[in-house]
Order: structure tokens, then sequence, then C-alpha cells
């Protein structure tokens, strides 16, 4: 068994949860007011959501039972995480900028900033790998749905503008990261967070129209993905320009690509094959713009 601490006193996690561990943690899952973020019951039940991320990808990655996807379906949990991650995102678009300054003095511990701003990317992750499945949109509220729809437009929407300025920075130097404020690496981070968003966003959108195409989800999520956020529109543009690549400016060269929270460079003989993100924008633009629309009229 591996012990995963995120480095506050008492909030340590461990992985692999038994069946039994797995279901009580979902089922003891709140909702939480804005009020509450940073709280010291947020924080535990934040480090909970890790151990829970951290088994779903695990299972599904040696195509286990996915113990995880279905303590959210039986205790009706889904509709939760998008709750949660809707207040998330107001509080890093309201409240954060009031407290950045204070969240980056050196009284600090810097553990807690990059907890409260990573939070978003970690549900956004969970439901990522839980959308997957039919049975978890099924288990989804209208209201839940429709909220998590208006997400991830959000998400497309800010990758297309600022995702695309954050992507077409250079690297930065040893002696430019030496430099760098906390403050500034405080705003950094929260750009690197939300590229992993936006990016998850993708997958998401895409989970979403499927699931609406096989009737897993209502008529009215269709009409929300296909005419009220108009999603093909974002996505068109995000596929002709590809925000997740760029040009590499440090030695040697070449074209980096946003991989597991991070800029990576492509190996030369990779260079031309279709990206993962790619695809799943097209299949998009596709499925949104022809059979969605098309169900609509």
């Amino acid at each position: 068994m591996v012990a995963i601490s995120n480095g506050l006193s008492g909030l340590t996690v461990q992985a692999p949860l038994s069946l039994p561990e797995t279901d009580y943690k979902v089922s003891k899952l709140r909702a939480f007011t804005i009020e509450e973020i940073g709280s010291v019951s947020w924080l535990e039940q934040h480090s909970v959501l890790e151990a829970l991320n951290l088994q779903a990808h695990a299972d599904a990655r040696a195509l286990r039972d996915e113990i995880v996807k279905d303590s959210f379906v039986t205790h009706d949990k889904v509709s939760l995480l998008t709750i949660d991650l809707v207040i998330c995102k107001a509080w890093i678009q309201y409240a954060l900028p009031l407290l950045r300054s204070h969240l980056a003095a050196p009284n600090t511990n810097p553990l807690i900033p990059h907890i409260l701003i990573q939070h978003q990317d970690l549900v956004a992750n969970l439901l990522e790998i839980l959308l997957h499945h039919p049975d978890v949109a099924k288990s989804m509220t209208e209201k839940a749905a429709l909220e998590l729809c208006d997400w991830c437009t959000r998400q497309l929407a800010w990758l297309s503008t600022s995702g695309r300025k954050f992507s077409s920075r250079g690297h930065k130097t040893a002696e430019e990261m030496i430099e760098q404020s906390a403050e500034d690496e405080l705003k950094e981070r929260e750009e690197e967070i939300a590229f992993n968003c936006a990016i998850s966003a993708m997958t998401i959108v895409r989970y979403l129209t499927d699931h609406v195409a096989s009737n897993a989800l209502s008529l009215s999520v269709l009409h929300r993905i296909a005419s009220t956020d108009n999603v093909a529109a974002l996505v068109i543009p995000l596929l002709l320009k590809s925000p997740w690549k760029r040009s590499y400016t440090g030695s040697g060269g070449g074209i980096q690509k946003w991989k597991g929270g991070e800029w990576r460079l492509i190996p030369q003989a990779e260079l031309h094959a279709l990206d993962m993100i790619d695809v799943q924008a097209f299949k998009r633009a596709l499925t949104v713009r022809n059979d969605l629309n098309v169900k609509i009229k």
C-alpha cells in the first residue's frame, strides 16, 4: 500500500482503496459553500477526492472493476462533483484575486494556495474518468448536467483566448525563475491549472455529446451544447490553432505538447501523428455540428 501525503497535518490518503473504504468515502462526500473553501473540513474532503481520483485512474488503467465509479452512481454523488466544480471556478474567479497577495506571503503555508487552485483540476480530472460511462451521465440531475455544459463552454472559451497566450510563451530561463516573485509564481500556477482544466473540458464535452447521442442525457443538454453554448463554434477554431502544442525555443528546438500538466518535447518520429486531443476536437466538431443539430431540428 502506497501512502500519499498532501503535506497537511493529519491529511494523509492511501491507495489502493478497498471496496468498503471507497464506498464509505464516497457516501460521506458533501457539498460546500463558497465561504467554506479552504476550511479544515473542505481540505479533508479534498484529500479524500485525491485518493478517489487516484483509485479511479488506477482501476481504469488496470481494467479492473471500477469501484469508484460504481460508488458515485450508487450514492448519487456525481451531481455533487459538478456543483463542486462550479463553486470552485467561482471562487477562483472572484475570491482568489482578492486573496492572492496574502496567499503568496512568506508566512503562508505554500501548500495551501496550491491546493486551493488545484482543486478545480482535481474534480475535473475525476469527472473526466467517471463520465466515460453512460450510467454516470444518467445519474446526474438535469441541472448538474447543464451546469457542466456551461463550465466546459467557459473553459473552451478561455482556451481559445488566454489559453493561446499561455501556450505561446517561451520557457523560462533559470535566472528568470529565480527572480520571479511568489505572487507571479502563483499566477503562473493558476494559468497552468486553468490550461489543464480546459484540456479536461475537451474530453468531458466529448463524453457529454456521446451520452446525448445515446439518450443517456436529456434533450435540454443537447440544446445547451449545440445551440445555447454553441460548442462547435468554440471547438473548430481550437482544432485549427491547437493551443496544446507550441514551438520549443530552447536548445535544439522542436515542438512541445501539453501532457500530464507540463510541456513535453514531441519526438521527431511522432511530429505528424494525430494527437488524442486533436482527435477529440475533430470528433466533437463533427458530432455537435452535424448529428446534434439535426436532432434539435
